[in-house]
């Protein structure tokens, strides 16, 4: 049995597993959707399809609709932008990386 004293730590150390079990997992699907994406362009290179890459501003599109315009975006609006021009799958290969290196954050403090 834990003292009353403990209490407040073992909640803090289970809160920190469960965001390291969550940024995990959030690292895991960011991983397969990269290789599925990956997979995608280069079946699609294959194929004769085309040999471009995914883009992320398929993704926006698909999302949010097509962009305003550019004189009535604003900062964030901006940065999207700029972000929309990378490919897809090296985008969520980094975004599962991000998503790892948090989850190990989590994990060392709990």
């Amino acid at each position: 049995m834990t003292k009353p004293s403990d209490r407040p730590g073992y909640v803090a150390r289970e809160g920190f597993n469960l965001l390291h079990i969550i940024f995990t997992i959030l690292a895991g699907l960011s991983l397969l959707a990269a290789l599925g994406v990956l997979t995608w362009d280069a079946w699609s290179w294959l194929s004769g399809r085309g040999t471009g890459f995914t883009l992320f501003d398929a993704v926006l599109q698909w999302l949010l609709g097509s962009p305003p315009p550019a004189s009535e975006m604003g900062l964030g609006l901006k940065a999207l932008a700029i972000l929309s021009l990378l490919p897809l799958g090296p985008l969520l290969a980094a975004l599962a990386w991000i998503f790892y290196k948090i989850g190990n954050g989590f994990e060392r403090l709990g």
